[in-house]
């Protein structure tokens, strides 16, 4: 039962998020700009738009800074 739901989980955030490829993913960063301070990063490893495992020093086209106290 337990595992039939985080397989439904898992299949509803992957359609309602973009592929790697679609947003341009790159596993490193572009010019200062990393995934762990933008607004759609989701530790430890997420993204709110992106489907998959995102690492912290990550890069999409998408990218906007998030201005939080912590990451100043």
């Amino acid at each position: 039962m337990i595992f039939n739901k985080l397989i439904q989980e898992f299949l509803a955030e992957a359609k309602a998020k973009h592929s790697k490829a679609e947003a341009g993913y790159v596993a490193h960063t572009v010019k200062g700009q990393r995934c762990d301070v933008c607004t759609m990063w989701r530790p430890p490893n997420k993204c709110s738009a992106v489907a998959g495992d995102i690492k912290p020093n990550g890069w999409c086209k998408w990218w906007k800074r998030a201005h939080r106290k912590d990451r100043e």
